[in-house]
């Protein structure tokens, strides 16, 4: 097994490695002690509880255990003891509760169970662990049994969405976990139902199924007396026509069959044309990070993607490497289908630079990503090759120092902070053979403040056409929507967003895909 800084070791740098008597590792750092469990692989931090200074440097090699089951541990300040007859008592695992819940943005207050009317809702819940040797440490596991019955990874925020809830009955499940790795056997359960739409109960189908036959009952027997009328009267029409006008009839059905073969194979080809596109949409959306993932990386999100058609030529990416964040928003050339492509393959180059070359420089990314567009495409400039491309806005995001890479071609990033719009612009060249012969791309650095918002996004918002004198939407306009929203919660913000859409359009067709991603630090 392999073990990190992130997964709970003081430091990735070894001094020493000793075992005790009750199958636990110890391993000394140069900051302090790391302990694992070896039974779950829990790992506990020792430093200052333990009275481990923050000068106290840990030798090489400097450790060492008595017969007696004592532990030395040899520092810059002196020799550290640990003796496991004086082990404390394990403490109980942390007192739980949930202290809010909000349903949409609103906060409400039930105390038993919440029960909600039928829809989709985004669902916050609020909670806290009191555990008061050491309240820093506390992790909170949870499931929300009916959509998951796996237990989440051990994380610190008191907090959990849950996007677009449908109907159904639920059971959220929490436990709380403290520093030395015990959590609560019971975990605290909370009952959740969203009540199922008319047109899913079960009387509603009865209802429907009534009526449906019917109506059919009654067409029949229509159908049947006018097929009988009909028959009568072609019987007399038989017997009068001449030879000739059966003849003629004879050609005209011929005629009619021949054409309605012929519609029919139309009408198959258009429909495995769809089915195929359709199906090329469930391959796109499985290559698109899930938003549940952007929620684990930026717990303070959204992303809102809307296809012009059934796939779409803009994407978003992200990825976690060497404790650094990556995050892009794309437009590729066109939409539909050829803009899907260019999508499909943007991911899979930057999946190969991030994940597989480990290039973390947001100027570097976009250099090399240009030069694998203009190779994978063969692109040469001439008429007869191809000329596709991408406008793109990339970021690279350093939690520990907070600071922000961003490299932009066409596409800007947009920061606001305290309530100020800033943008930081893009270089005017695309991501491939359109790109400035010798010019690379900007690198821009920021230092992030607790509070700051930035936006990516294409351009298919700005230039969606609507209103009363169906104009485009405007960038000024975008702009100052992104300003008036930008201090509500995430979801709410998506909301925001896709009503404006929708009331500019007012009946309009979608002129282009639409990808707006906005992130709180």
């Amino acid at each position: 097994m392999n073990f990190t800084k992130e997964d709970g070791l003081v430091s990735v740098y070894c001094q020493s490695l000793v075992s005790d008597d009750s199958q636990q590792l110890w391993i000394s750092h140069r900051e302090g002690l790391s302990r694992i469990r070896l039974e779950d692989a829990f790992i506990k931090r020792i430093q200052e509880e333990a009275g481990i200074e923050q000068s106290m440097g840990f030798n090489p090699r400097a450790s060492y255990r008595e017969e007696s089951g004592t532990l030395w541990f040899g520092s810059s300040s002196g020799i550290l003891s640990y003796q496991p007859s004086r082990k404390r008592k394990t403490p109980p695992a942390p007192a739980l509760s949930i202290t809010s819940i909000s349903v949409d943005g609103e906060e409400l207050n039930p105390r038993s169970g919440l029960k909600l009317r039928p829809g989709r809702y985004d669902l916050r819940i609020e909670y806290v662990g009191v555990y008061f040797r050491n309240p820093g440490e506390v992790t909170y596991q949870y499931k929300m049994e009916g959509l998951s019955n796996n237990w989440s990874d051990a994380l610190k925020n008191p907090y959990v969405l849950f996007s677009q809830v449908p109907d159904g009955r639920y059971t959220f499940m929490l436990r709380s976990i403290n520093s030395d790795g015990v959590y609560n056997e019971d975990p605290l359960k909370y009952s959740i139902i969203i009540e199922k739409p008319i047109w899913k109960r079960w009387w509603f189908y009865v209802l429907i199924s009534i009526g449906v036959f019917s109506l059919a009952s009654a067409y029949i027997k229509r159908r049947e007396y006018q097929l009988r009328l009909e028959q009568q009267s072609l019987k007399k029409a038989v017997e009068a026509r001449t030879e000739e006008v059966v003849q003629q009839k004879q050609e005209i059905e011929a005629q009619h069959d021949a054409i309605k073969l012929q519609n029919e194979e139309i009408q198959r080809f258009n429909t495995s044309i769809t089915d195929s596109i359709t199906y090329a949409r469930r391959i796109q959306r499985a290559v698109f990070p899930p938003e549940q993932r952007l929620h684990q990386l930026f717990p303070d999100s959204f992303i809102f993607n809307r296809p012009k058609d059934i796939v779409s030529g803009d994407f978003f990416w992200l990825a976690q490497k060497n404790g650094k964040l990556v995050v892009t928003v794309s437009d590729c050339t066109g939409h539909g289908v050829p803009g899907a492509f260019m999508s499909m393959l943007g991911i899979t180059l930057l999946n190969d630079l991030v994940n597989t070359r480990g290039i973390l420089e947001a100027d570097s990314l976009l250099n090399m990503l240009k030069n694998e567009i203009i190779q994978a495409l063969r692109q040469k400039g001439s008429v007869d090759t191809a000329n596709d491309g991408m406008d793109m806005a990339l970021c690279v995001y350093d939690p520990e120092r907070s600071t922000l890479q961003y490299a932009g071609g066409f596409n800007p990033l947009v920061l606001i902070r305290d309530q100020k719009f800033q943008i930081i612009k893009a270089d005017p060249m695309p991501i491939g053979i359109g790109a400035i012969s010798g010019m690379e791309f900007t690198p821009h650095e920021l230092e992030i403040r607790k509070g700051d918002v930035i936006y990516l996004y294409s351009d298919g918002f700005e230039d969606q056409f609507g209103g009363e004198k169906d104009k485009k939407f405007s960038r000024k306009r975008f702009r100052d929507l992104l300003l008036e929203i930008h201090e509500l919660k995430m979801p709410e913000q998506k909301r925001k967003l896709q009503r404006s859409l929708e009331d500019w359009m007012n009946g309009h067709d979608q002129v282009d895909d639409i990808t707006v991603m906005g992130i709180r630090f």
